[in-house]
């Protein structure tokens, strides 16, 4: 290894050695000259010229000729590593004999490197991640995996570009990994870091960074399901971040398209919709996963959010209400009754004793299945109790603005094949009598109070309904042709609408001592303008 006396001396060096890049007679020859020994010598030069040790003093970049050097070090290091992963594995091992991507990180959370070293450090930590072969890319995950989760822990995006960098790497670490490298990316106290900041950005205010975000935590969620110990930690971190950050951005949305209707700014109202439809699309993806604990987390945010806002479906008709239940709008509720009674996300530990799915096959009921529902509930009142109060507006334009979300979710759920998830909202606005538990659950929505029995029991309703969905789709062998793939989705279709058109008709035929008149029914057909009597002839779809 060429040892140098000072910062400068290296700089010529480098100087003389990048020269000989600059215009390589044939068009391979740059790359002919990446060696054990360049990487070698290029770790060598960039280790002081990094580290935030004082020991490194006199070999750190002070002037704007030494940070072009580092720069170009740092563009030639990613070239070498990608050539390496092509031609080369020696190279990648004395990349990793010097712990590069450590180096590379240090870098990035640096804060008394300039500007330019670290946005060519975060080009050079992107190009090496995107483009190594899969072979590399593991062999990296394996043995320097705790860098990624330092970055990932504690990113220094104080820059915007960087933000982008950041996001980036994020989606590509959750893309490529696989499940028997994913473990290296687990903390020592059992924290999935990558994952943890893939939740935290998909409610971000930025379109771009906050799809990509999404887009990481859909395909590390396909991963994290081939192994269970990582799979009940991901849902840990899911249910204690998840209902927070997307129950706020909901409500976000909802207040940006009330203003917009109120001040009759059409591009306004646009902007609120695509995002609120975005959301709602991605929460259709995180259904499709099929994990029981993830359906039960979603149906506690959407009764939270949604279908509490139902309540003012009532207050347009004064006789609609026959238990003199009053039915504010959640948002009006200035009381904290809902936070007191539901646990709080963040105190849950983490354990991997939890089985994905057993509660749904053993029909057992499940203490941690309810825990979720419990914090998809208590998300969305925290939310509501964070977020601005709504403009005063008409309790048309605000029914109005409920049932257009829950025509979204509606359409969600057909669209990824759980439509009959939506059976307890069917139930709630279109048979003539419910169970009375319905209303409970209704009232203690609207009162910003819940229990087991009612409020927490309704939303399961809509989780159960979504599983026994998922059961009835048909599971397809790709060994089949397309014309018996075609006549087994037919038959499942078939056997999924006489079920579901059975336990519709079942429901409105329930009487009893449980089942009382249903006072939102009227008040909703009285929207679509439809009469009492003619309402009796219309058939459940």
């Amino acid at each position: 290894m060429v040892m140098f006396e000072s910062f400068s001396t290296f700089v010529t060096y480098v100087g003389d050695w990048v020269g000989s890049l600059q215009e390589p007679k044939e068009a391979l020859q740059a790359e002919l000259l990446f060696t054990v020994q360049s990487m070698n010598d290029m770790m060598a030069f960039l280790k002081p010229a990094l580290s935030d040790d004082l020991q490194f003093r006199p070999f750190w970049p002070h002037t704007v000729s030494e940070a072009d050097a580092v720069v170009e070090q740092l563009r030639m290091m990613a070239k070498a590593v990608l050539y390496g992963s092509r031609k080369d594995q020696a190279i990648i091992q004395a990349f990793l004999n010097h712990r590069g991507l450590h180096m590379l990180v240090s870098c990035l959370l640096s804060v008394r490197l300039s500007p330019s070293i670290k946005a060519q450090g975060w080009q050079s930590l992107c190009l090496v991640l995107q483009n190594v072969k899969d072979y590399t890319f593991d062999q990296l995950i394996q043995e320097e995996g705790a860098a990624l989760n330092q970055l990932f822990s504690e990113p220094d995006l104080s820059v915007q570009e960087h933000l982008q960098s950041f996001v980036s790497a994020l989606k590509t670490v959750c893309t490529r990994t696989s499940v028997e490298s994913l473990r290296n990316l687990m903390t020592g106290d059992r924290d999935l870091p990558v994952f943890r900041r893939a939740v935290a950005y998909a409610a971000y205010e930025e379109a771009l960074v906050r799809t990509q975000a999404r887009n990481a935590q859909l395909s590390l969620w396909r991963t994290l399901k081939q192994n269970q110990e990582l799979l009940c930690i991901a849902l840990d971190i899911a249910r204690s971040e998840l209902p927070m950050l997307l129950c706020t951005l909901l409500r976000k949305n909802w207040l940006m398209m009330a203003q917009a209707s109120m001040q009759h700014n059409e591009s306004l109202f646009r902007v609120g919709a695509e995002c609120e439809e975005d959301l709602w699309d991605f929460l259709g993806e995180l259904l499709s996963l099929k994990l029981p604990e993830m359906a039960e987390l979603i149906s506690g945010m959407v009764v939270g959010s949604v279908v509490a806002h139902l309540s003012s479906l009532t207050s347009m008709k004064a006789t609609a209400n026959h238990w003199g239940i009053a039915f504010p709008n959640v948002e009006a509720i200035s009381s904290g009754h809902l936070l007191d009674v539901l646990p709080s996300p963040s105190p849950f530990s983490r354990s991997c004793q939890s089985t994905a799915s057993t509660a749904s096959s053993s029909g057992e009921p499940s203490c941690l299945l309810v825990e979720f529902t419990a914090c998809g509930l208590a998300g969305a009142a925290q939310a509501a109790e964070l977020c601005a109060a709504p403009p005063p507006m008409s309790n048309d334009l605000n029914v109005s603005l409920t049932l257009r979300t829950v025509a979204i979710y509606a359409r969600t759920l057909r669209e990824i094949g759980i439509g009959c998830a939506l059976m307890p909202i069917i139930e709630l606005l279109l048979l003539p009598s419910v169970p009375s538990k319905q209303i409970d659950a209704m009232e203690q929505l609207a009162g910003g109070w819940v229990t087991e029995d009612s409020a927490i029991a309704f939303a399961e309703e809509f989780a159960a309904r979504a599983m026994e969905d998922w059961a009835l789709q048909p599971q397809i062998d790709d060994e089949l042709s397309e014309e018996e793939k075609k006549t087994l989705l037919e038959q499942a279709k078939k056997h999924r609408d006489e079920y579901w058109q059975k336990e519709l008709r079942t429901a409105a035929a329930m009487t009893g001592r449980n089942m009382v008149p249903n006072p939102f029914r009227e008040a909703f057909l009285a929207m679509l303008d439809v009469t009492a009597g003619m309402s009796e002839s219309l058939t459940f779809r």
